[in-house]
Protein backbone atom coordinates (compact mmCIF):
# COMPACT_ATOMS: atom_id res chain seq x y z
CA UNK A 1 0.00 0.00 0.00
CA UNK A 2 0.94 3.63 -0.46
CA UNK A 3 0.26 5.34 2.86
CA UNK A 4 0.14 9.12 3.35
CA UNK A 5 0.97 10.56 6.77
CA UNK A 6 -0.15 14.20 6.74
CA UNK A 7 1.99 16.26 9.14
CA UNK A 8 2.34 19.72 7.64
CA UNK A 9 -0.04 21.36 10.09
CA UNK A 10 2.46 20.32 12.78
CA UNK A 11 5.31 22.70 13.79
CA UNK A 12 8.87 21.38 13.86
CA UNK A 13 9.37 21.70 17.61
CA UNK A 14 9.80 19.06 20.31
CA UNK A 15 6.26 19.00 21.63
CA UNK A 16 4.22 15.87 22.27
CA UNK A 17 2.53 15.74 18.87
CA UNK A 18 5.73 16.32 16.89
CA UNK A 19 7.54 13.67 18.89
CA UNK A 20 4.68 11.21 18.36
CA UNK A 21 4.95 11.61 14.59
CA UNK A 22 8.74 11.48 14.52
CA UNK A 23 9.05 8.37 16.67
CA UNK A 24 6.10 6.60 15.03
CA UNK A 25 7.90 6.98 11.70
CA UNK A 26 11.15 5.67 13.23
CA UNK A 27 9.18 2.68 14.52
CA UNK A 28 7.62 2.10 11.10
CA UNK A 29 11.09 2.11 9.53
CA UNK A 30 12.30 -0.38 12.15
CA UNK A 31 9.27 -2.60 11.47
CA UNK A 32 10.67 -3.23 7.95
CA UNK A 33 7.34 -3.05 6.19
CA UNK A 34 6.96 -3.36 2.40
CA UNK A 35 4.46 -0.50 2.31
CA UNK A 36 5.55 2.84 0.89
CA UNK A 37 5.01 5.95 3.02
CA UNK A 38 4.59 9.50 1.77
CA UNK A 39 5.11 12.01 4.58
CA UNK A 40 3.51 15.37 3.81
CA UNK A 41 5.56 18.04 5.62
CA UNK A 42 5.94 21.81 5.86
CA UNK A 43 9.33 23.54 5.76
CA UNK A 44 9.66 23.55 9.54
CA UNK A 45 8.77 19.90 10.02
CA UNK A 46 10.93 18.85 7.05
CA UNK A 47 14.09 19.86 8.93
CA UNK A 48 12.76 18.38 12.18
CA UNK A 49 12.07 14.99 10.58
CA UNK A 50 15.22 13.13 9.53
CA UNK A 51 14.34 10.23 7.20
CA UNK A 52 16.72 8.17 5.03
CA UNK A 53 14.89 5.06 3.80
CA UNK A 54 13.81 4.03 0.29
CA UNK A 55 10.23 3.27 1.41
CA UNK A 56 9.75 6.72 2.98
CA UNK A 57 9.38 9.86 0.87
CA UNK A 58 8.85 13.38 2.17
CA UNK A 59 6.50 15.65 0.19
CA UNK A 60 6.83 19.38 0.90
CA UNK A 61 3.62 21.41 1.16
CA UNK A 62 4.63 24.79 2.58
CA UNK A 63 1.70 26.14 4.52
CA UNK A 64 2.98 28.98 6.75
CA UNK A 65 2.62 28.61 10.51
CA UNK A 66 2.85 32.32 11.17
CA UNK A 67 0.64 34.16 11.72
CA UNK A 68 -1.13 31.29 13.45
CA UNK A 69 -4.58 32.77 12.81
CA UNK A 70 -4.09 32.27 9.04
CA UNK A 71 -2.46 28.86 9.13
CA UNK A 72 -5.56 26.78 9.90
CA UNK A 73 -7.84 28.44 7.29
CA UNK A 74 -5.16 27.98 4.61
CA UNK A 75 -4.65 24.38 5.64
CA UNK A 76 -8.43 23.80 5.68
CA UNK A 77 -8.68 25.05 2.09
CA UNK A 78 -5.71 22.95 0.95
CA UNK A 79 -6.95 19.77 2.56
CA UNK A 80 -10.53 20.02 1.36
CA UNK A 81 -9.96 21.46 -2.14
CA UNK A 82 -6.45 20.61 -3.35
CA UNK A 83 -4.98 17.66 -1.41
CA UNK A 84 -6.88 15.10 -3.48
CA UNK A 85 -4.78 15.86 -6.57
CA UNK A 86 -1.55 15.17 -4.69
CA UNK A 87 -2.95 11.94 -3.25
CA UNK A 88 -3.86 10.85 -6.80
CA UNK A 89 -0.40 11.81 -8.07
CA UNK A 90 1.28 9.47 -5.58
CA UNK A 91 -1.37 6.73 -5.87
CA UNK A 92 -2.20 6.97 -2.17
CA UNK A 93 -4.30 4.08 -0.78
CA UNK A 94 -4.85 5.30 2.78
CA UNK A 95 -4.33 8.56 4.70
CA UNK A 96 -3.27 8.95 8.33
CA UNK A 97 -4.00 12.26 10.06
CA UNK A 98 -1.88 12.28 13.28
CA UNK A 99 -3.21 15.77 14.08
CA UNK A 100 -7.01 16.04 13.65
CA UNK A 101 -8.08 18.69 11.16
CA UNK A 102 -11.53 19.40 9.70
CA UNK A 103 -12.50 17.31 6.69
CA UNK A 104 -15.74 18.32 4.99
CA UNK A 105 -15.24 16.63 1.63
CA UNK A 106 -14.78 12.97 0.84
CA UNK A 107 -11.29 12.30 -0.45
CA UNK A 108 -12.42 8.93 -1.76
CA UNK A 109 -9.79 7.19 0.38
CA UNK A 110 -9.89 5.43 3.76
CA UNK A 111 -8.58 7.57 6.59
CA UNK A 112 -7.04 6.86 10.00
CA UNK A 113 -6.91 9.61 12.62
CA UNK A 114 -5.03 9.84 15.91
CA UNK A 115 -6.93 11.44 18.81
CA UNK A 116 -4.66 11.59 21.83
CA UNK A 117 -7.28 12.63 24.35
CA UNK A 118 -10.60 14.41 24.83
CA UNK A 119 -9.30 17.31 26.92
CA UNK A 120 -11.30 19.70 24.72
CA UNK A 121 -14.54 18.09 25.82
CA UNK A 122 -13.46 18.17 29.46
CA UNK A 123 -12.55 21.86 29.27
CA UNK A 124 -9.03 21.24 30.56
CA UNK A 125 -6.98 22.92 27.85
CA UNK A 126 -8.47 25.67 25.69
CA UNK A 127 -10.55 28.80 25.87
CA UNK A 128 -14.31 28.38 25.36
CA UNK A 129 -14.32 29.31 21.66
CA UNK A 130 -11.22 27.24 20.89
CA UNK A 131 -12.77 24.37 22.84
CA UNK A 132 -15.90 24.40 20.66
CA UNK A 133 -13.78 24.45 17.50
CA UNK A 134 -11.65 21.51 18.66
CA UNK A 135 -14.72 19.49 19.65
CA UNK A 136 -16.13 20.01 16.15
CA UNK A 137 -12.82 19.08 14.50
CA UNK A 138 -12.41 15.85 16.48
CA UNK A 139 -15.99 14.73 16.02
CA UNK A 140 -15.91 15.60 12.33
CA UNK A 141 -12.82 13.62 11.43
CA UNK A 142 -13.41 10.72 13.86
CA UNK A 143 -16.84 10.01 12.40
CA UNK A 144 -15.48 10.08 8.84
CA UNK A 145 -12.47 7.85 9.59
CA UNK A 146 -12.28 4.10 9.09
CA UNK A 147 -10.25 3.84 12.30
CA UNK A 148 -9.24 5.98 15.27
CA UNK A 149 -5.89 5.56 17.00
CA UNK A 150 -5.38 6.67 20.58
CA UNK A 151 -2.64 6.33 23.16
CA UNK A 152 -4.21 4.76 26.26
CA UNK A 153 -7.16 2.66 27.39
CA UNK A 154 -8.31 5.71 29.35
CA UNK A 155 -8.48 7.83 26.18
CA UNK A 156 -10.28 5.02 24.36
CA UNK A 157 -12.99 4.94 27.03
CA UNK A 158 -13.27 8.75 26.88
CA UNK A 159 -13.61 8.78 23.08
CA UNK A 160 -16.27 6.07 23.28
CA UNK A 161 -18.35 7.80 25.94
CA UNK A 162 -17.90 11.47 25.02
CA UNK A 163 -17.69 11.30 21.23
CA UNK A 164 -20.01 8.34 20.61
CA UNK A 165 -17.41 6.51 18.52
CA UNK A 166 -17.90 2.75 18.38
CA UNK A 167 -15.45 0.85 20.57
CA UNK A 168 -14.40 -1.51 17.77
CA UNK A 169 -13.32 1.47 15.68
CA UNK A 170 -10.80 2.68 18.30
CA UNK A 171 -7.34 1.10 18.60
CA UNK A 172 -4.88 1.74 21.44
CA UNK A 173 -1.27 2.27 20.35
CA UNK A 174 0.65 3.23 23.48
CA UNK A 175 3.64 5.55 23.12
CA UNK A 176 7.32 4.90 23.73
CA UNK A 177 10.23 6.87 25.13
CA UNK A 178 11.09 9.95 23.06
CA UNK A 179 14.52 10.77 24.48
CA UNK A 180 17.73 8.77 24.30
CA UNK A 181 18.60 8.37 27.96
CA UNK A 182 21.73 6.41 27.03
CA UNK A 183 23.38 9.59 25.76
CA UNK A 184 26.51 10.31 27.75
CA UNK A 185 26.08 13.65 29.46
CA UNK A 186 29.27 15.63 29.93
CA UNK A 187 29.82 17.12 33.38
CA UNK A 188 26.94 15.15 34.89
CA UNK A 189 27.56 16.53 38.35
CA UNK A 190 25.08 16.74 41.18
CA UNK A 191 23.07 19.93 41.39
CA UNK A 192 24.34 22.30 44.05
CA UNK A 193 20.76 22.71 45.33
CA UNK A 194 18.39 19.70 45.27
CA UNK A 195 15.38 20.29 43.03
CA UNK A 196 12.04 18.91 41.97
CA UNK A 197 11.21 18.93 38.27
CA UNK A 198 8.00 19.79 36.43
CA UNK A 199 7.94 19.10 32.65
CA UNK A 200 5.09 20.07 30.39
CA UNK A 201 4.51 23.79 30.40
CA UNK A 202 1.72 25.93 31.73
CA UNK A 203 -1.47 24.83 29.97
CA UNK A 204 -4.42 24.52 32.35
CA UNK A 205 -4.42 20.73 32.57
CA UNK A 206 -0.77 20.68 33.75
CA UNK A 207 -1.90 22.03 37.15
CA UNK A 208 1.20 24.18 37.57
CA UNK A 209 -0.43 26.66 39.94
CA UNK A 210 -1.01 23.92 42.54
CA UNK A 211 2.48 22.51 42.00
CA UNK A 212 3.95 25.93 42.77
CA UNK A 213 1.76 26.40 45.86
CA UNK A 214 2.61 22.94 47.23
CA UNK A 215 6.32 23.62 46.67
CA UNK A 216 6.17 27.03 48.36
CA UNK A 217 4.49 25.49 51.41
CA UNK A 218 7.18 22.81 51.57
CA UNK A 219 10.15 25.07 50.90
CA UNK A 220 9.70 27.77 53.55
CA UNK A 221 13.34 27.39 54.58
CA UNK A 222 14.38 27.84 50.91
CA UNK A 223 16.73 24.86 50.74
CA UNK A 224 15.17 23.36 47.60
CA UNK A 225 14.49 24.41 44.01
CA UNK A 226 11.69 23.71 41.55
CA UNK A 227 12.61 23.67 37.84
CA UNK A 228 9.78 24.12 35.33
CA UNK A 229 10.43 22.99 31.74
CA UNK A 230 8.11 23.96 28.88
CA UNK A 231 6.86 26.76 26.68
CA UNK A 232 7.48 29.96 28.62
CA UNK A 233 4.69 31.90 26.89
CA UNK A 234 2.11 29.54 28.39
CA UNK A 235 3.02 30.74 31.88
CA UNK A 236 1.87 34.28 31.11
CA UNK A 237 -1.72 33.36 31.96
CA UNK A 238 -0.66 32.99 35.60
CA UNK A 239 0.59 36.60 35.80
CA UNK A 240 3.65 35.27 37.57
CA UNK A 241 6.43 37.45 38.91
CA UNK A 242 9.35 35.37 37.62
CA UNK A 243 11.97 37.34 39.50
CA UNK A 244 10.10 36.98 42.78
CA UNK A 245 9.69 33.24 42.19
CA UNK A 246 13.44 32.89 41.57
CA UNK A 247 13.98 34.14 45.10
CA UNK A 248 11.70 31.29 46.24
CA UNK A 249 13.77 28.74 44.29
CA UNK A 250 11.44 28.39 41.28
CA UNK A 251 13.11 28.56 37.86
CA UNK A 252 11.50 28.49 34.39
CA UNK A 253 13.85 27.02 31.78
CA UNK A 254 11.76 27.20 28.59
CA UNK A 255 12.36 24.41 26.07
CA UNK A 256 15.59 22.44 26.59
CA UNK A 257 17.74 20.55 24.10
CA UNK A 258 17.63 16.78 24.45
CA UNK A 259 21.01 16.70 26.21
CA UNK A 260 19.97 19.47 28.61
CA UNK A 261 16.64 17.78 29.30
CA UNK A 262 18.29 14.45 30.08
CA UNK A 263 20.77 16.16 32.40
CA UNK A 264 17.92 17.99 34.11
CA UNK A 265 15.98 14.75 34.60
CA UNK A 266 18.98 12.83 35.92
CA UNK A 267 19.85 15.47 38.52
CA UNK A 268 16.27 15.86 39.77
CA UNK A 269 14.99 14.45 43.06
CA UNK A 270 11.67 13.64 41.39
CA UNK A 271 9.35 14.54 38.55
CA UNK A 272 6.26 16.36 39.84
CA UNK A 273 3.47 15.73 37.33
CA UNK A 274 0.05 15.96 39.02
CA UNK A 275 -1.89 16.81 35.85
CA UNK A 276 -5.63 17.25 35.96
CA UNK A 277 -5.96 15.44 32.67
CA UNK A 278 -3.67 13.57 30.25
CA UNK A 279 -4.25 11.17 27.40
CA UNK A 280 -0.88 9.55 28.15
CA UNK A 281 1.83 11.61 29.89
CA UNK A 282 5.19 11.21 28.15
CA UNK A 283 7.25 12.95 30.89
CA UNK A 284 6.20 10.17 33.27
CA UNK A 285 7.68 7.57 30.96
CA UNK A 286 10.84 9.62 30.41
CA UNK A 287 11.44 9.95 34.17
CA UNK A 288 10.69 6.27 34.84
CA UNK A 289 13.22 5.22 32.21
CA UNK A 290 15.97 7.13 34.05
CA UNK A 291 15.08 5.85 37.50
CA UNK A 292 13.73 9.22 38.66
CA UNK A 293 10.89 9.02 41.23
CA UNK A 294 7.56 10.19 39.83
CA UNK A 295 4.83 12.06 41.73
CA UNK A 296 1.69 12.06 39.60
CA UNK A 297 -2.10 12.11 39.62
CA UNK A 298 -4.35 9.31 40.75
CA UNK A 299 -6.66 9.88 37.76
CA UNK A 300 -6.97 9.87 33.97
CA UNK A 301 -4.17 8.01 32.13
CA UNK A 302 -1.42 8.53 34.71
CA UNK A 303 -1.89 5.27 36.69
CA UNK A 304 -2.07 3.36 33.40
CA UNK A 305 1.36 4.67 32.39
CA UNK A 306 3.18 4.56 35.73
CA UNK A 307 1.65 1.38 37.17
CA UNK A 308 3.09 0.68 40.63
CA UNK A 309 6.17 2.81 39.94
CA UNK A 310 4.90 6.21 41.17
CA UNK A 311 3.62 8.14 44.16
CA UNK A 312 -0.01 9.07 43.49
CA UNK A 313 -1.63 12.27 44.71
CA UNK A 314 -4.96 14.04 44.39
CA UNK A 315 -4.15 16.77 41.82
CA UNK A 316 -6.80 19.12 43.21
CA UNK A 317 -5.51 18.88 46.78
CA UNK A 318 -2.40 20.99 47.45
CA UNK A 319 -1.77 19.13 50.74
CA UNK A 320 -1.77 15.82 48.86
CA UNK A 321 0.82 17.13 46.38
CA UNK A 322 2.91 18.48 49.26
CA UNK A 323 2.76 15.10 51.01
CA UNK A 324 4.05 13.46 47.82
CA UNK A 325 7.00 15.84 47.75
CA UNK A 326 7.66 15.08 51.42
CA UNK A 327 7.74 11.33 50.78
CA UNK A 328 10.51 11.74 48.21
CA UNK A 329 12.43 14.04 50.56
CA UNK A 330 12.27 11.83 53.62
CA UNK A 331 11.81 8.17 52.64
CA UNK A 332 14.88 6.62 50.99
CA UNK A 333 13.25 3.19 50.93
CA UNK A 334 10.41 4.49 48.73
CA UNK A 335 12.88 6.35 46.50
CA UNK A 336 14.98 3.23 45.94
CA UNK A 337 11.91 1.11 45.22
CA UNK A 338 10.55 3.64 42.73
CA UNK A 339 13.88 3.80 40.93
CA UNK A 340 13.97 0.03 40.33
CA UNK A 341 10.29 -0.31 39.51
CA UNK A 342 10.36 2.73 37.23
CA UNK A 343 13.12 1.35 35.00
CA UNK A 344 11.31 -1.99 34.72
CA UNK A 345 7.99 -0.30 33.99
CA UNK A 346 9.44 1.89 31.23
CA UNK A 347 10.67 -1.19 29.34
CA UNK A 348 7.05 -2.18 28.69
CA UNK A 349 6.70 0.74 26.22
CA UNK A 350 8.51 0.94 22.89
CA UNK A 351 7.94 2.52 19.48
CA UNK A 352 8.40 -0.69 17.50
CA UNK A 353 5.36 -2.11 19.27
CA UNK A 354 3.48 1.16 18.59
CA UNK A 355 4.41 0.97 14.91
CA UNK A 356 3.39 -2.67 14.51
CA UNK A 357 -0.02 -2.00 16.08
CA UNK A 358 -0.43 1.04 13.82
CA UNK A 359 0.48 -1.00 10.73
CA UNK A 360 -2.22 -3.54 11.54
CA UNK A 361 -4.75 -0.71 11.69
CA UNK A 362 -3.56 0.69 8.34
CA UNK A 363 -3.84 -2.74 6.71
CA UNK A 364 -7.31 -3.42 8.12
CA UNK A 365 -8.61 0.04 7.14
CA UNK A 366 -7.09 -0.23 3.66
CA UNK A 367 -8.71 -3.59 3.02
CA UNK A 368 -12.22 -2.54 4.06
Amino acid sequence: MNIAIVTHVTPGISNGLSQYIRFLIKGLIEASTDHHFFIFVNKSFDSFLDIDHPNFTKIRVDIPHSPRILMRPIYFIWQNLFSGELFKKYNIDIIHFPNPVPLITSLGLPTVVTIHDTAELRGERHTKLHKQFRIWVNNNIANRAEAVLTVSQFSKSEICSLMNVKEEKIHVTELGITINNNIKILSHSKASTPYFLHVGGGSKNKNLDRVIEAFLQLNKSRVLNLKVVGRTEQFKRFSLDFEALKKEGIYFTGYLSENELIKTYKNAMALVYPSLYEGFGLPILEALSMGIPVITSNRASMPEVAGKAAIYVDPEDISSIKNGLNLVLNDNEIKNRLKKEGILRSKQFDWLSTARKTLRVYEKAGNN
